[in-house]
């Protein structure tokens, strides 16, 4: 993906294997935010960045979890398990029941579902280990990621 900045407006443009042009767009500057703080600004694509959802890890999680199953990469999903394993909010034996499920959605539904019946605290480990795994799919749902001082 190639992005020029030609001043005031953001052109973008996807260049395919065979390099052809296969998406080009221009998003102009009223349709952004230029606070260099808010990835949503520019991911959301004209619409104000909203700001982070509030309430505990549990009312987070549960308020994204459509977005979650929707969104997040395979990849991710599999490390995160094991790093939920790692960090004892789950035990082998659900890692094991989740890891056998082939479809992404399906486990994704899983694994956030398995962590919201373990209350706030594990959901927060969760928030924490999803947000370094994928900081960016945690700005695209707005959750408070906990960073440790």
């Amino acid at each position: 993906m190639i992005m020029g900045n030609t001043g005031v407006d953001i052109e973008m443009e996807l260049i395919g294997d065979d390099e052809k042009t296969a998406w080009r767009d221009m998003l102009q500057a009223d349709q952004y935010i230029t606070d260099t703080h808010s990835t949503s600004a520019v991911l959301g694509a004209g619409h104000p960045a909203e700001i982070s959802l509030t309430g505990s890890a549990e009312q987070q999680l549960r308020s994204v979890r459509t977005e979650f199953v929707k969104r997040v990469s395979g990849p991710v999903l599999d490390v995160l398990l094991e790093r939920l394993l790692q960090h004892t909010v789950i035990n082998q034996e659900e890692m094991e029941s989740v890891k056998v499920i082939a479809e992404r959605a399906e486990k994704a539904r899983d694994i956030i579902d398995m962590v919201l019946r373990k209350g706030t605290e594990l959901c927060s480990r969760m928030i924490n280990l999803l947000g370094e795994l994928d900081p960016c799919l945690c700005s695209q749902l707005q959750i408070n990621v906990r960073v440790p001082t």
